[in-house]
């Protein structure tokens, strides 16, 4: 008898929180304004919240404190033009179809902006850089993206704009672009990094972009060679960065929009700064790279302080926000809300995350993860018959991937194998389109960043 009152009991409280959230957000005149806040090459483990000892990252910290963090949030892409079209329209790159600088998004597919517009919500995006990714504007009423804007003059765009509507229900959704290279933050983060580093010189580049234990010659700054002198110019510009998101985030308080705001901070990926003897770059599909911070905040239901260890991917941002809107996420979208995860902890199947960063030209490189495993593949001919060589890391044993181990652990191998080719056979190819051509202003720009290879 007591079992069954326990159970029952059990039973109200499990579906008792889906109604306590559809009751705060049943009325479109309650649904929070949203900012959606990404940040160009940011790692979760260079943040305060997430156990770096030298952070300046108070506000993201905070921010994670009064909502939910997220320890495993895989990017799809590991580039800017892969990544970000798949958080806004929550598929796949093969789905979405833009892998290099030039790709237009698949026409089919709504974006979370489109979305919201058609929702009576006011849609503005300030970013820096991200003019090649065509598509990505859809859906956005005001659009501004001005190059090389540091942190600071986007944030006052931000602010300069949410004065004049405060009245309204808006999507804001800003990228920040300062923490990739190369790295200039402005003082003091130039400098508060900077004490007590050993110096580690290495040779520079002959290639603009890339090279195994060389500094690629895009981010070299007045011919230094101290990796660690980077990785401390890198910590200043996250500095620089939350410096900014608590500029914002005050004057939210001071207009009185902070009550009914939801608030999500993400990256389209990270950054190499050593591992696997690379520096600077983010074309790779190991975890310095897809693993990326994601933190939600919105005090009227997501409960504050929470850690979620449960791996997710970044196509489930939009669906999230739609769920907590009340508006039905369209067919084409492959990710899934996890607002039932930051409610009730819901377990479930294996989670499975994949990423890609090349499907053209014959060139093909994916992956699939769980929490414990990566397998990673590089061949060509795209399409379901690859062939190519894979490698199979532990994440358990060897967070840092370093031992390949497709031919010892053959069992485990053979199963992720099996669910990659399944993925595979289950998500529609889309094949690229290339937009207008890029100017040589714009090629030349892509260059000097590490865009263009």
């Amino acid at each position: 008898m007591k079992k069954s009152i326990i159970i029952s009991l059990a039973t109200i409280i499990l579906f008792c929180i889906p109604i306590f959230v559809i009751l705060h957000i049943k009325n479109a005149s309650a649904r929070p304004n949203i900012i959606l806040i990404t940040i160009d090459a940011l790692r979760p483990d260079h943040l305060g919240c997430y156990g770096y000892k030298r952070a300046a990252s108070v506000n993201i910290d905070k921010l994670a404190k009064e909502g939910v963090l997220f320890n495993q949030a895989i990017s799809q892409g590991s580039e800017t033009c892969v990544s970000l079209p798949s958080l806004h329209t929550a598929t796949y790159p093969r789905t979405h179809g833009v892998y290099k600088e030039g790709f237009k998004i698949n026409p089919s597919l709504a974006t979370l902006a489109e979305i919201l517009a058609k929702n009576d919500y006011l849609t503005m995006a300030i970013t820096c850089n991200l003019k090649h990714i065509q598509g990505l504007q859809r859906g956005f009423n005001i659009l501004f993206d001005e190059g090389d804007m540091p942190a600071d003059g986007i944030t006052q765009k931000a602010i300069n704009w949410i004065e004049n509507r405060r009245n309204d229900r808006f999507f804001l959704w800003i990228h920040y672009f300062d923490p990739h290279g190369p790295y200039k933050p402005p003082s003091p983060y130039n400098r508060i990094f900077l004490e007590n580093m050993q110096k580690k010189e290495l040779p520079v580049s002959d290639s603009m972009w890339c090279g195994d234990g060389v500094i690629p010659k895009y981010a070299l700054e007045r011919g230094i060679r101290d990796i660690n002198y980077y990785i401390s110019q890198y910590d200043g510009e996250i500095g620089f960065v939350d410096e900014q998101i608590g500029v914002l985030l005050t004057k939210m308080k001071e207009l009185k929009l902070d009550k009914n705001l939801l608030i999500i901070i993400s990256a389209d990926h990270g950054e190499a700064l050593g591992e696997h003897n690379r520096y600077f770059i983010h074309w790779l599909l190991y975890d310095e790279i897809i693993r990326v911070p994601l933190v939600i905040k919105y005090k009227k239901i997501i409960p504050e302080g929470k850690i979620i260890n449960r791996q997710v991917e970044s196509i489930d941002i939009s669906p999230t926000i739609l769920e907590i809107l009340r508006i039905n996420k369209p067919k084409t979208m492959q990710g899934k809300s996890i607002l039932s995860l930051i409610l009730r902890n819901e377990s479930g199947p294996p989670e499975f995350a994949f990423s890609e960063n090349a499907r053209q030209d014959d060139i093909v490189r994916e992956c699939i993860r769980t929490p414990g495993w990566k397998l990673i593949f590089s061949g060509s001919d795209r399409g379901l018959n690859t062939s190519g060589s894979y490698e199979l890391y532990n994440l358990n044993t060897d967070p840092g991937e370093s031992r390949n181990l497709v031919n010892i652990e053959i069992e485990e191998f053979k199963f992720l194998k099996s669910k990659l080719s399944n993925w595979r056979k289950r998500i529609p190819a889309f094949e690229p389109v290339v937009s207008e051509s890029l100017t040589e202003e714009e090629k030349n720009k892509l260059k000097s960043l590490g865009y263009l290879r």
